[in-house]
């Protein structure tokens, strides 16, 4: 009997001190294969999410049919309490430095897409396609972040088609396509209400004269659960547009003190 008590301390002691340096020597790459060992990218997690919203503009342009084309930065921030490693074995490995780096595709994302789209015919989850988005980060308290640059084509409902120097309003409606706000609410990142315009390329041939971010709630008669958007309303004005005889430049537009963004009256005549 004893030897039989004392063989089974010592299996467990062995399994213990195997189960210890196991942990002594883990490094984040193990920690991220076992975080994403039965992790469910198609399931959100339990509970109502809390998304956090946030745009850089990077280049703008409206065609003549009142498409504005664009390159932006899109930010967002949520938890994923399963992908938390600031606990148990993990917790000495947890600090503010360290961050695990993931391809979208393997973890869940929110469905966020741009709701007037003019491109209808690509997917809406392009970051399921591996490498299609730039890497996830995540924090050891599960937070999640994802900055991918996307290209966007939205239909400008209020374009001015009959002046090119005209100064436009445009909307981008950006939301969840199947979470209602019961299940996800939506809220802004960082400076919230506004577009961070800091990183706008001077050879975009459209000037931000303003822009503000919108919260909104909305019902439909199929369904009493309120769906939340974030309404990127954009005020913009052309520079210049090429023809045959070369670049045209606005003659409303002070090229010179073209900084990304300005401050501008609504009859196409730039204010500084």
């Amino acid at each position: 009997m004893e030897t039989r008590v004392l063989f089974a301390l010592f299996f467990v002691s062995a399994v213990l001190g195997q189960e210890s340096n196991d942990t002594a020597s883990m490094t984040i790459s193990d920690i991220k294969q076992r975080l994403l060992e039965n992790h469910d990218s198609d399931s959100k997690p339990q509970g109502r999410i809390d998304l956090q919203f946030g745009l850089n503009g990077l280049w703008f342009d409206l065609d003549r049919q009142g498409i504005l084309k664009g390159s932006v930065w899109l930010r967002l921030k949520w938890n994923d309490e399963r992908l938390a490693w600031n606990y148990g074995e993990y917790e000495k490995y947890a600090n503010s430095s360290e961050m695990i780096h993931v391809d979208p595709s393997q973890i869940w994302v929110p469905d966020v897409i741009l709701f007037n789209r003019y491109d209808a015919a690509s997917p809406m989850g392009s970051h399921k396609r591996r490498g299609a988005w730039s890497d996830a980060l995540i924090m050891p308290n599960g937070d999640v972040i994802v900055v991918p640059n996307i290209a966007i084509e939205a239909v400008c409902e209020d374009a001015t088609l009959t002046d090119i120097w005209a100064v436009q309003n445009c909307t981008l409606r950006f939301g969840s396509w199947t979470h209602s706000g019961y299940h996800m609410n939506i809220s802004f990142l960082d400076i919230g209400g506004v577009v961070d315009m800091s990183d706008y390329l001077r050879t975009s041939p459209m000037a931000v004269l303003s822009n503000s971010i919108e919260r909104k709630e909305k019902t439909y008669e199929c369904c009493p659960e309120p769906y939340v958007s974030m309404d990127v309303k954009l005020v913009l004005q052309r520079k210049f547009v090429f023809n045959e005889n070369g670049m045209v430049e606005n003659p409303y537009f002070d090229m010179g003190h073209d900084h990304g963004q300005h401050h501008g009256n609504s009859n196409g005549r730039k204010t500084i």
